[in-house]
């Protein structure tokens, strides 16, 4: 049974809401990565493309259209934004380029325009339109895609601009054209992975790679994929756990809730497993009951619908896709099934301790050591 099983949904469950995969995703229950736009400090060198923070040397490679990948995302962030003079951090610590000095780059050189009086009417408040409409003593009722079509009907550019007091930029032709070519960079930021195994750097090598347009789907499921194997042939359990984790985040936030929840019960059961790498094992009171993973397990069973029955059936094929690859395990399927049920109880680490430590007591431990398996921190 395969890593990505259930990526492709089952025909009787009914589909989640879709987005398009060019659109930044909103944040996942367990997301912490908050994007506010504020001023970094620190000094960068344009020239060389260098700060004092350490940076992927990816970033630091112009593509042959002269933009450094930085300013390729740039491009897409900034197509429709107002001009405003602020920048999310990450431009600069992660992407190590001066936005402001980029965005100069971009309209210099014929890949941005500001978007004309006409083009901006969708980017204007409702009480703005209706201000426009207002002194020009036309009705201010309606949708506001009624409003912007009563003003061009019945204003010209030259009357409704003076209202118009903010200006917004939009691609060119010319940007369309690299951000066509560079279609994955966007997609790669915001859903990438916290680890980096995920993000635009490591997307821009596969894509090198790799022959023909992969999706956006495809590269990152190949990046996730082949880290979980990697991890796997290490027999580094939390490496193995942070790759499941990372294809839960991935799909949660492409809104494929079944699927996401798969891979979240199966990092539950990693979790309770007792493995932390080789042939480590976590005693009891160490074994990680991660408050976020239990979190959203109470918080997506609810918005699924899921009762008693239906999650058993769920909880099984989880169980029998991710139970086969690790090596020891403190519980039974049913047993760990129980501490499922248990984590929907506000006192519910008590609960599922108290379950590991009876586990616990009933080991063979020398027939444990005998198969090579140690506590972390002592021999036994």
């Amino acid at each position: 049974m395969g890593f990505f099983r259930f990526f492709k949904r089952k025909k009787q469950d009914k589909p989640p809401k879709k987005i398009e995969p060019d659109k930044p995703p909103k944040k996942s229950v367990l997301e912490e990565k908050p994007e506010h736009k504020i001023q970094i400090s620190f000094e960068i060198n344009i020239e060389k493309n260098e700060s004092s923070l350490d940076v992927h040397p990816v970033y630091k490679r112009k593509f042959p259209n002269g933009l450094l990948p930085g300013e390729v995302f740039l491009l897409d962030w900034v197509n429709g934004h107002e001009e405003d003079g602020y920048f999310p951090g990450y431009f600069s610590y992660k992407y190590a380029i001066d936005a402001q000095a980029s965005l100069k780059k971009l309209m210099r050189e014929g890949f941005l325009r500001y978007q004309t009086p006409e083009e901006s009417l969708p980017s204007l408040k409702v009480t703005e339109l209706k201000d426009i409409l207002r002194a020009n003593g036309l009705k201010v009722s309606g949708r506001k895609k009624e409003l912007i079509e009563r003003i061009k009907e019945n204003l010209s550019e030259d009357e409704y601009a003076p209202f118009i007091k903010k200006r917004f930029y939009t691609v060119t032709e010319k940007g369309a054209q690299v951000l066509n070519d560079y279609y994955y960079i966007a997609p790669a930021h915001w859903y990438s992975t916290r680890d980096g195994v995920y993000d635009v750097a490591s997307a821009i090598e596969y894509v090198e790679k790799v022959k023909g347009r992969p999706t956006n789907d495809e590269i990152a499921l190949a990046l996730i994929q082949q880290d979980y194997e990697v991890k796997l042939q290490e027999k580094n359990f939390n490496g193995l756990r942070c790759a499941v984790f990372n294809m839960y985040e991935y799909l949660a936030k492409k809104r494929q809730e079944y699927e996401a929840f798969d891979y979240l019960l199966r990092v539950f059961i990693i979790d309770l497993s007792g493995l932390e790498f080789e042939n480590y094992l976590s005693k009891p009171e160490r074994v990680l009951l991660a408050p976020g993973i239990i979190t959203a397990i109470k918080e997506k069973a609810e918005k699924l619908h899921y009762d008693k029955k239906k999650l058993k059936v769920v909880f099984s094929k989880s169980w029998a896709i991710i139970r086969p690859v690790l090596p020891f395990h403190y519980l039974s399927e049913e047993t760990c099934f129980q501490c499922l049920l248990y984590a929907f109880e506000e006192d519910y680490e008590d609960k599922i301790r108290g379950i590991l430590k009876k586990a616990y007591n009933n080991l063979d431990l020398e027939a444990l050591k005998q198969s090579g398996f140690k506590f972390f921190g002592e021999w036994f």
